[in-house]
C-alpha cells in the first residue's frame, strides 16, 4: 500500500529540524534582533543602534544623582535609569515616525507652499529663500571658485612658460582665456585652434608675443581678478550661509507645527509612554519608601515588598 503523501505542515517541520542556525548565545541572540523595528516592546533595554557604553554611564550618573548607596537603592536606581532610557527612545521614535513618514523633498515641497502664501513683498526681499534659489547661490560659488583656480593655474604657467615642457598639451578653452586676458587679436586665435588640434606652451608663447599688453601687465590683471573674486565671494558665501540657516530653521519649524505621527504609530507610542511612565513612578515612590525606613531606622525590607507597595500607592493616584 503506498505511503500516505506528506503534508504540507510536515514537509515543514522537517525541513526546520534541519535548517541551521546561530548556535552560540552571543549569535542567537543577535538573530533574535533580526525583525526589530522601533524597539518599543523590546525586553532588552539597549537594542541595536543604541551605545552599551553610554547607557552604562547614565546608569552611574542617575545613581549619583539619587545618592543610591546601599545595593536596595543601587537596584532601584538602575531601574529608574532603565525607565528613563526607555522614554528617551519613545522620543527619537516620535522624532522618526513623524519625518521617516515624508522624503525631504516632500517636506520642502509642502515647505514652500507654505511659503508661497507669506506677502509677496517679504519674498521680493529674499526673506524666505527657496531650495531652487540655494543650489543657485551654491552653484554661484562653486563656479567662482573654480574661476580663481583656473586664473592661478594660468598665472603659474605664464611666470614659469620659460622653463615649462614646451610639448605639454594645454586645454583650448585655458588658451581662449589667456588670448582674452593678453588681448591677442581674434583671428591669430582662430588661426591657431583652427591649425592646432592639441595646443601646447608653444602656441601660449605665440598668444603672449603677439598680445596688447605685456607679461606683467596680465599677471597684475590676474592678480586684480582673483582678489575682487575672493572679496565677492566671501560676501557671497556669508549671505548663503545666513539664508541657509533661516531656510533650515524654518523647514524644522514647519515639520514640527505641522506633522504628527501617523495614528497607529501615535497609539503605539501613547501606549508605551504610559506603561513606562508608571513603571517609573512606582520605582521613585519605591525608593522614597527606603528613605523613609532608613529616617526611621527601621529594619530593611525586601525590595519586592517595597515596590509592590509603591505599586498600590500609584496605582491609587491614578484612579
Amino acid at each position: 500500500m503506498p505511503e500516505k503523501a506528506k503534508s504540507r505542515a510536515d514537509r515543514n517541520r522537517e525541513n526546520a529540524l534541519a535548517s541551521t542556525g546561530p548556535k552560540s548565545l552571543a549569535g542567537k541572540r543577535k538573530a533574535s534582533q533580526n525583525n526589530l523595528r522601533h524597539g518599543l516592546r523590546s525586553r532588552h533595554t539597549v537594542i541595536p543602534g543604541e551605545s552599551e557604553e553610554e547607557f552604562e554611564a547614565f546608569q552611574e550618573d542617575v545613581a549619583r544623582d539619587l545618592n543610591a548607596t546601599s545595593s536596595t537603592e543601587r537596584a532601584l536606581s538602575q531601574l529608574v535609569a532603565s525607565n528613563m532610557w526607555r522614554l528617551a527612545r519613545g522620543a527619537r521614535y516620535e522624532a522618526q515616525s513623524i519625518t521617516g513618514s515624508l522624503t525631504r523633498q516632500e517636506l520642502v515641497t509642502r515647505y514652500e507652499e507654505h511659503l508661497r502664501h507669506k506677502p509677496i513683498e517679504l519674498m521680493i526681499k529674499g526673506r524666505f529663500p527657496t531650495q531652487s534659489s540655494l543650489e543657485t547661490r551654491r552653484d554661484m560659488l562653486d563656479g567662482t571658485v573654480e574661476e580663481i583656480t583656473i586664473h592661478e593655474e594660468i598665472s603659474h604657467l605664464i611666470k614659469n612658460i620659460e622653463t615649462v615642457d614646451a610639448g605639454i598639451a594645454i586645454p583650448r578653452d585655458i588658451l581662449k582665456r589667456i588670448a582674452r586676458l593678453a588681448e591677442t587679436d581674434r583671428t591669430i586665435v582662430r588661426d591657431i585652434l583652427k591649425t592646432t588640434p592639441k595646443p601646447s606652451v608653444e602656441e601660449v608663447i605665440t598668444l603672449l608675443k603677439y598680445g596688447a599688453i605685456g607679461t606683467d601687465d596680465i599677471l597684475e590683471k590676474i592678480k586684480r581678478n582673483i582678489e575682487a573674486w575672493k572679496t565677492e565671494n566671501a560676501k557671497r558665501k556669508r549671505a548663503y550661509e545666513r539664508e541657509l540657516r533661516e531656510y533650515e530653521a524654518g523647514l524644522a519649524a514647519f515639520s514640527a507645527r505641522f506633522m504628527i505621527p501617523e495614528k497607529d504609530d501615535l497609539e503605539r507610542l501613547q501606549a508605551y509612554e504610559t506603561h513606562t511612565h508608571k513603571s517609573l513612578q512606582k520605582t521613585l515612590e519605591a525608593f522614597r519608601q527606603i528613605r523613609e525606613i532608613q529616617a526611621l531606622g527601621a529594619a530593611p525590607i525586601e525590595v519586592s515588598v517595597v515596590a509592590s507597595n509603591a505599586e498600590k500607592r500609584v496605582g491609587k493616584k491614578s484612579e
